[in-house]
């Protein structure tokens, strides 16, 4: 079924650009030496990373096959996509009602490839029952508007830039 394209009110929009060397720097000193560092790299990215994104990491680091670019490229796009979504919530969202930015990122959604390869953003439907302390958050700005969230990724050789509109097909959104 295709919702109409006039159906969805825009509510938000954010962006964001990442200079991929610095991605690539963070993977060098932190995966070079896996024994000592590994668990270190683990701590930063469990600070912005949600666990369907990080077992995604685990499984490209494990591989062995998986190019730095390629983890670059990976990184780089969760962590845009995570700016990118919370200032498109920052849109829409109370100041005093929106959750600390590690919440958001480590809990509400996650960064995913469709099978065509092109990115998706899902929001985590167990959010609810794991950040009690947010339930009211959810209920008034995710699940009763039915914020649906648009992604669009691109990179070229040392920027990665990232565009997330968010858009309610429910019930108005009061501030």
């Amino acid at each position: 079924m295709h919702q109409s394209l006039t159906k969805g009110c825009l509510v938000g929009v954010g962006t964001d650009i990442v200079y991929l060397p610095r991605i690539a720097k963070l993977l060098d000193k932190y995966t070079s030496n896996r024994d000592r560092n590994i668990s270190r790299f683990h701590k930063i990215t469990q600070k912005f990373m949600h666990p369907i994104e990080l077992n995604q990491l685990d499984t490209l680091l494990t591989e062995g096959s998986s190019s730095k670019t390629r983890l670059t490229t990976f990184i780089g796009g969760v962590w845009a996509s995570k700016e990118s979504t919370y200032k498109a919530l920052s849109c829409f969202v109370p100041h005093d009602m929106i959750p600390p930015a590690k919440t958001i990122y480590t809990g509400l959604f996650y960064k995913m490839n469709a099978k065509n390869g092109y990115p998706t953003l899902q929001f985590d439907d167990k959010f609810q029952e794991s950040h009690l302390a947010n339930q009211d958050f959810y209920r008034d700005f995710v699940k009763i508007p039915q914020i649906k969230p648009l992604i669009s990724i691109a990179h070229d050789h040392d920027y990665l830039a990232c565009f997330v509109s968010l858009s309610s097909y429910g019930k108005a959104i009061e501030k």
